[in-house]
């Protein structure tokens, strides 16, 4: 019998994922306040579907905020998991990923880097 690696959960990797609950997600002015609050300074971006990241890294902290659209999210040693509308990610530096626009819409979301 072959055996299967352990997967992680995503918190074992720094990564911490806020799925949003509500019918709709916040707007992009509220998620920009909200990113200023915590000191960060947010900036808006889109991708067409099909979009692919190949594996790289960040040297600081990022913030993925989901206005519209699906983002899957591949880190070594983790399932894939994929993010969509309202949906947050917050990303430890150094951390490396690779992510894909998944489905038919476009992704737009809200993203901030530490300084």
């Amino acid at each position: 019998m072959g055996s299967r690696s352990a997967r992680r959960a995503p918190e074992a990797v720094g990564l911490c994922v806020d799925r949003w609950s509500g019918l709709d997600g916040p707007t992009a002015l509220e998620i920009e306040r909200a990113l200023r609050a915590e000191g960060l300074e947010p900036y808006r971006y889109s991708d067409p579907p099909g979009t692919v990241y190949a594996p790289h890294r960040h040297p600081s902290r990022q913030v993925r905020w989901l206005l519209s659209g699906r983002l899957r999210v591949q880190v070594a040693g983790l399932d894939d998991f994929v993010l969509g509308p309202g949906d947050r990610l917050d990303m430890p530096a150094g951390l490396v990923h690779a992510v894909r626009v998944d489905g038919q819409d476009p992704l737009v979301c809200v993203a901030a880097a530490s300084r």
